[in-house]
């Protein structure tokens, strides 16, 4: 006799499947046209097909699964409209991961007009694993799979010559003791990063769905499929390194698909490790004070000074290279000094300094905008040092400010125009940011100190005469 709780449930789930059926239909017709539009992933079909398993995890993930009352077939406006602007975005721009936001976007539409979120649930955080059921990551993102190429085989190249082995590298290729490797785009562990990510994202919503933390360790996902990839090729190299070139030759291809299996179970077994790690040390009570120092953090600004790093990373070659520029990394240092001052007494109001940063992070956006515009370097360098000054809580004065040309490279093609010896110069752009740190420390110090007892006025006190 089948009870009547279980009867109901299967009543209601037979009920939802017809009364959905069109929205079903749609959602598979568009599924199929996007993984259909682009085959580059049928190259590398077995590693592909694995991420097909997000959606039958969302759909265990999200249970139980309980319809509004009086539901019927209908959509949910923004998730609908972000769709619909998404769909022939992707198109246009040939773009699988904007058709695959798309979609997502049309399946929480549905899911959030048609079903009641259960309180134990996150289904937001749970999107994630529909937008990971599409090949989009190797399509889209070939200069992540060059990436994952190129420091793999670096690293594996740095790490067997500590060991003394003989290795030779050329970009993507390696020859080990007379074996030739090449690090193809198959072997790129792009894949395997989506691959992880579907598998790492189920974990993350097992452990971490209560917290922030949940999107924070996403890209320890990415570092975990790196270090799989790394493992894959070390192992594939060492075959080469130990054996000779005839049997290496014949081994390296199944030695290398059995440590990729093996990486990849790594990866996850260490990545579950420290997701059940942070599960255990975030108390109630801890997250309860991250989630109120999350909201706390500047995220404006942190995302402006991750892009200016960004734009503006070739100063690390310049300051290497460049004969002008050998010191400007000190200079730098030496700049940033007055940020790590301690910002325990005298602070300015806040409404005064969110509207000095405020006004700072926008010149930095324009700054950033014009330097993509024109194509000029040189704004990065002034946008990211304006982004940096947004985050002094104090006003560090304009000599501060101008202070930050003693590091950037357009004061070292300055110096060379000038005739000025490459020594002299590095030295003049050091003593430069000295003295612009020094006169932001004069100028809060001359704001902070008290006035002195004699230009105080001194109000005399009224004697009051109490009757007797």
């Amino acid at each position: 006799m089948i009870p009547e709780r279980s009867r109901a449930a299967a009543a209601h789930f037979v009920k939802v499947k017809k009364q959905d059926l069109l929205i079903f239909g749609g959602l598979a017709g568009l599924g199929a046209f996007i993984w259909m539009r682009d085959l580059r992933w049928w190259d590398t079909v077995g590693d592909t097909l694995p991420i097909l398993t997000a959606l039958p995890l969302f759909y265990w993930l999200g249970r139980p699964w309980v319809r509004r009352p009086g539901a019927t077939l209908r959509l949910t406006t923004r998730p609908a409209l972000l769709a619909a602007a998404l769909f022939p975005a992707g198109i246009i721009l040939d773009s699988g991961f904007a058709l695959a936001l798309g979609w997502t976007a049309l399946l929480w539409s549905w899911l959030s007009a048609t079903f009641a979120e259960s309180p134990g649930a996150f289904l937001r955080k749970l999107l994630i694993l529909p937008v990971l059921s599409f090949p989009w990551l190797m399509a889209d993102f070939e200069r992540i799979s060059w990436w994952f190429r190129l420091s793999g085989a670096a690293a594996t190249e740095k790490l067997l010559l500590l060991g003394g082995a003989p290795i030779v590298r050329e970009g993507t290729f390696l020859w080990a003791n007379g074996l030739a490797l090449s690090v193809e785009p198959a072997c790129s562990g792009v894949n395997g990063l989506q691959s992880m990510l579907v598998a790492g994202g189920v974990l993350l919503y097992l452990k971490l769905r209560h917290t922030v933390l949940f999107w924070w360790n996403l890209p320890v996902l990415a570092g975990a499929a790196w270090l799989a990839h790394l493992f894959r090729i070390m192992i594939a190299a060492l075959c080469g390194v130990m054996l000779d070139p005839d049997t290496a030759l014949r081994w390296v291809g199944p030695v290398h698909a059995f440590a990729g299996w093996l990486g990849l179970v790594g990866g996850f077994v260490l990545c579950y490790g420290w997701f059940a790690l942070q599960a255990s040390w975030l108390t109630p009570t801890r997250a309860v004070r991250l989630r109120a120092g999350m909201a706390k953090l500047p995220w404006p600004g942190l995302v402006l000074l991750a892009y200016g790093i960004f734009a503006a990373w070739g100063l690390v070659a310049t300051w290497r290279v460049a004969p002008y520029d050998r010191l400007s990394w000190l200079a730098f240092l030496i700049w940033l000094l007055p940020l790590l001052w301690p910002a325990t007494t005298s602070l300015p109001a806040p409404r005064r300094f969110a509207r000095r940063q405020g006004g700072l992070l926008f010149a930095a956006c324009a700054i950033f905008l014009a330097a993509a515009a024109t194509d000029v370097n040189a704004l990065n360098h002034v946008g990211l040092a304006m982004v940096l000054a947004s985050f002094q809580r104090r006003d560090g004065g304009l000599i501060w400010l101008l202070g930050a040309a003693a590091w950037m490279p357009l004061a070292g093609w300055l110096g060379s125009r000038l005739g000025i010896a490459p020594a002299g110069f590095s030295m003049c752009r050091v003593l430069a940011a000295a003295i612009a740190a020094s006169g932001w420390v004069w100028h809060f110090g001359r704001l902070a100190r008290p006035a002195p007892a004699a230009a105080r006025l001194v109000w005399p006190r009224r004697r009051v005469r109490h009757a007797d």
